[in-house]
């Protein structure tokens, strides 16, 4: 396949992203069930519960494939989550920040558009291999 352009980009602090984002989804994990274990059953948190285990648990097994953490959407359903709380409805906020900054590639894409036709061809380590043609 040729290209008549290929844009390489590298997030310097993928890893620390990464481990904010596991730690986010960590520290609300346990924050929930602890509410749930100090005020008795409830359903929307048992939901709650069950999401953020699921997303903690295909991150880890990502991880350990060495495969590539997807952290976005788990943030924002979190984020979500944390607004259907009794207590710290304002814990969405770093959420959804954190799920801003975890994917920007698309961006660099969409602002090279009238251009060129970009896509995101590859993602791997944090690097991002954008391919395209000029329009």
């Amino acid at each position: 396949m040729h290209y008549d352009y290929v844009v390489t980009l590298k997030r310097d602090n993928a890893r620390k992203t990464d481990l904010v984002s596991f730690l986010l989804l960590i520290f609300s994990f346990l924050a929930f069930s602890y509410f749930q274990l100090r005020e008795g059953f409830n359903v929307f948190r048992s939901i709650a519960i069950l999401i953020l285990l699921m997303g903690l648990s295909i991150n880890i097994y990502a991880s350990r494939r060495k495969k590539q953490l997807y952290f976005r959407n788990w943030l924002f359903a979190t984020g979500l989550l944390w607004l259907g709380m009794p207590y710290f409805q304002w814990m969405f906020i770093p959420y959804v920040i954190f799920a801003l900054l975890e994917s920007q590639a698309a961006e660099v894409g969409a602002a090279y558009a009238p251009w060129l036709d970009m896509r995101l061809d590859s993602v791997l380590d944090g690097w991002a291999l954008l391919a395209g043609h000029r329009r």
